[in-house]
C-alpha cells in the first residue's frame, strides 16, 4: 500500500486534489488506511479557496490569521408618515450631527455616518421625490431624527 502524504512530494502548502482525497475516503473506508495510520501527518488540513490566507497560515502557523474587515453598519430605521412630512429615525449610536451626511436622489435618501470605528449607511426609498431644502435633521444621543416635508 503506498505512503498518503498531506503536503505532497515537494514540502509545499497541504493542498490536495479530488484524486487524492477521493484516494484517502476509500481507503479509510476500506479500512486499509487504519493499518497503515502511521504514515500519515498528524495536524494537516485541506482548505478550498482563499490560497493567500492558508498560505499565511501555514507558513507561520504560531501567528494568528488576520481578515482584514470594514464592517459597515445598517441602522435600524422607523419611517411614519405624518401630516405634511415623513419622518425617519435611526439609530446610530456613538455618532454626532456632524459626523452624518444625507444625500437625496429624487425618492432615495442615503444615510451615512462614520466618527472612530463605527460606520453606518442606510438607503431609505420615501414615499415621493423631495427636495434637499426640504430636509431638516438633527441627532441627539445617537438617534437621527430626519423630517422630509412634502412639496
Amino acid at each position: 500500500m503506498g505512503q498518503y502524504r498531506a503536503s505532497g512530494e515537494t514540502g509545499q502548502s497541504p493542498t490536495l486534489g479530488w484524486h487524492r482525497i477521493c484516494m484517502l475516503s476509500e481507503a479509510i473506508i476500506s479500512n486499509n488506511l487504519l493499518r497503515e495510520s502511521f504514515m500519515i501527518r498528524a495536524g494537516f488540513s485541506i482548505s478550498f479557496g482563499l490560497d493567500e490566507l492558508a498560505d499565511q497560515q501555514h507558513s507561520n502557523p504560531k501567528k494568528p490569521l488576520e481578515v482584514p474587515v470594514q464592517e459597515v453598519r445598517e441602522p435600524p430605521i422607523d419611517i411614519l408618515e405624518e401630516a405634511g412630512f415623513t419622518l425617519i429615525l435611526a439609530e446610530l449610536p456613538g455618532i454626532t450631527k456632524k459626523d452624518i451626511k444625507l444625500t437625496l436622489n429624487d425618492d432615495l435618501l442615503t444615510i451615512s455616518a462614520a466618527r472612530g470605528g463605527k460606520r453606518y449607511y442606510k438607503e431609505v426609498l420615501l414615499s415621493g421625490p423631495h427636495s434637499r431644502n426640504q430636509l431638516r435633521f438633527s441627532c441627539n444621543n445617537g438617534i437621527l431624527e430626519i423630517r422630509a416635508y412634502q412639496p
